[in-house]
């Protein structure tokens, strides 16, 4: 910075020799000058002190008068502006130029340019009021950027632009509209879909082409199913054969194949106990007993005459068909005029042969 020098400052007429000034000035004034003189010679005093002051505003560093001139002011100091261009000016970080205070300066992140240098790299037009990324210190308009640098979609290979949706599955990233149905091409969005084979598929497709049908009406098996036989069906539809009401998670038998509910299978299908007339339904493995042609609830096969239980013993049977009667062996051998003894040694005595020796069955 060039020394600055001091100009000293002309002093200005004391109280004094103005009031002589103007006892003078008054005394000239009826024989030499007009009545305005006075306020002539206060207007040249003026101008005085004027050029004075103006002597004393000049450029910081140059001291060159200011007095008419552009200036600018820099830390409370006033600087012409070449100075100023010289010592506070920013260079362009494009064509390197001083920025002088004719040019608009901007900047970003400590980086300065001409409002005429802030464009894009790669196609040249202005930045200036627009938005714009950066690249290794680049500037980037924001179509050259999103081609360039932005991610792009998995179908249309077009790049996101800024503020637009992006969807993302299985290692790929959709725009919105490009997420489509691999089936129907039908836009799935935001919209809930099956993965098959690393493709995706809209709901109706994937259940049209991939879902588990129901063995009973083929519709798809969305939830709540239930298989049989290895095979699936709805609840509603694995149903009794008869009445058709459900028959998930309740009990049932068979019948050629069809599902029977107790009730229906009791009615129309089960055999009657020979002694209480009642079906013999056998649910749950419960357990029956068969002789000859007749069965009998396990709780019902009782000797006629006494009532014991001849459930896994050997029995007597009398008549056949409708007039069959069961009895425990005393029974019988005693209903036949014999007695029911063991001989010394432990063992029966021969007796008449009898019907009858059967074990519980299962149903």
């Amino acid at each position: 910075m060039a020394a600055r020098t001091r100009r000293q400052r002309q002093t200005l007429p004391s109280d004094s020799e103005e009031e002589e000034d103007k006892g003078l000035i008054n005394k000239l004034q009826s024989k030499f000058t007009p009545e305005k003189k006075p306020e002539r010679k206060a207007v040249e005093k003026k101008q005085v002190v004027s050029t004075n002051q103006n002597q004393d505003f000049a450029c910081w560093n140059c001291d060159k008068s200011l007095y008419g001139s552009r200036f600018v002011n820099k830390d409370s100091h006033p600087y012409c502006v070449n100075c100023y261009n010289e010592q506070f000016a920013n260079h362009c970080n494009d064509c390197r130029e001083i920025i002088s205070v004719d040019n608009k300066d901007l900047a970003f992140k400590d980086k300065h340019w001409h409002d005429r240098c802030f464009k894009c790299t790669e196609c040249k037009n202005s930045l200036v009021s627009e938005s714009f990324g950066t690249k290794d210190e680049k500037l980037f308009c924001s179509d050259c950027w999103d081609l360039n640098f932005a991610p792009k979609c998995t179908k249309c290979v077009r790049p996101f632009k800024a503020g637009s949706m992006k969807l993302s599955w299985n290692g790929g990233e959709w725009h919105k509209d490009c997420f489509l149905c691999t089936n129907c091409d039908k836009v799935i969005g935001q919209e809930a879909f099956h993965p098959q084979d690393g493709k995706p598929y809209c709901e109706d497709c994937w259940e049209d082409h991939f879902a588990i049908k129901c063995t009973k009406c083929t519709k798809p098996v969305k939830q709540g199913g239930v298989t049989y036989k290895l095979e699936p069906y709805h609840k509603e539809c694995f149903s009794c054969y008869e009445c058709k009401n459900s028959l998930a998670g309740k009990r049932f038998t068979l019948k050629d194949d069809n599902p029977i509910c107790p009730d229906c299978f009791g009615k129309k299908y089960a055999q009657k106990c020979f002694e209480c007339a009642e079906a013999i339904t056998g649910m749950g493995g419960n357990r029956y007993i068969i002789f000859e042609d007749s069965q009998w609830h396990t709780n019902c096969f009782n000797c006629k005459s006494c009532g014991t239980s001849l459930v896994g013993i050997n029995f007597v049977a009398e008549g056949y068909n409708a007039d069959l009667e069961i009895f425990c062996q005393p029974c019988g051998f005693q209903k036949r005029g014999m007695d029911f003894t063991l001989s010394a040694g432990g063992k029966k005595e021969e007796a008449p042969p009898s019907r009858g020796s059967t074990r519980p069955s299962r149903r």
